[in-house]
């Protein structure tokens, strides 16, 4: 597969239609996000001061007072903290990956630079590895580059459904840089609301059916790209899409919801209904 076939009949998309790609309720979903952050940084600068005054009237606690001066001081200072980890991790995926070209793996490589072409914008690095913590793909930035990071557990298989997955897969993470997910503002601005467990979880979903979106409009076959995280690879060429389909569209109710609540990650269900509402 060179770019010219990954580029077939695929045209520009617009700014007009980019915006409509966005999940509607993720940026109220952020501003909240910035709000708590905000609050938890002036709860932390002024009740150092109303701890310290009520501490020192118990001599057995009075000693505590810097220790919690210490810990206020380490919740001011996380957000900037972030900007050291954003260089940290891609020193760390540039070492421990390899780097895809128009030479190295160009049939994927190729994937990603016919998507690029559709935005008009340059290419980001592309790596390919084996650690699983980054899960199936992942986007990160710094102020000098854009990188995504890949899984290779899907590069060996049939060739149509490796194309499927691979451009949903890449897609989905070229649409958080374009939504400016991985921008370090955005990480400072939501630095607690994305680090506090159960509260990051409305934030993280809404994100992910921004960047399924953009992982649907750039793949030829995005059903292959969800299907998977329910099937395996293994198993996903056996798969009836119409009957799961229609298993996907009938679930919901109370108890699905309670279920997916301390979920980072929408339900793989709600996910395919997302993106059919967004058509």
């Amino acid at each position: 597969m060179t770019s010219a076939d990954t580029t077939a009949d695929r045209s520009a998309i617009s700014i007009s239609e980019e915006r409509t790609l966005r999940y509607p309720k993720e940026r109220p979903i952020f501003i909240a996000g910035v709000l708590f952050n905000v609050a938890i940084i002036v709860a932390a600068l002024t009740g150092v001061d109303i701890a310290a005054e009520r501490l020192a009237s118990y001599p057995r606690l009075a000693g505590r007072v810097s220790e919690i001066r210490t810990i206020a001081t380490l919740a001011v200072f996380l957000p900037p903290a972030i900007l050291l980890l954003r260089n940290w991790r891609i020193a760390f995926v540039r070492g421990n990956s390899v780097q895809l070209s128009p030479t190295q793996l160009p049939e994927i490589y190729g994937i990603l630079e016919a998507q690029c072409t559709q935005f008009g914008m340059a290419v980001p690095e592309l790596y390919l590895t084996e650690d699983s913590r980054y899960g199936d793909a992942k986007a990160f930035s710094t102020l000098r580059r854009n990188c995504i990071v890949l899984s290779s557990k899907y590069v060996l298989l049939e060739h149509a459904q490796e194309k499927n997955l691979l451009s949903f897969l890449i897609g989905s993470e070229l649409g958080r840089i374009r939504l400016g997910h991985t921008k370090w503002w955005h990480e400072v601005l939501a630095a607690y609301t994305l680090y506090v467990p159960i509260l990051k979880n409305p934030l993280l979903k809404a994100r992910t059916y921004s960047s399924d979106r953009y992982g649907a409009r750039l793949s030829p076959g995005p059903l292959d790209g969800l299907i998977v995280h329910a099937t395996s690879w293994r198993a996903l060429r056996r798969i009836d899409v119409d009957e799961y389909l229609a298993q996907a569209r009938a679930y919901g109710g109370f108890w699905a919801r309670v279920s997916e609540l301390g979920q980072s990650r929408p339900h793989l269900a709600y996910r395919i209904q997302n993106l059919e509402r967004a058509e």
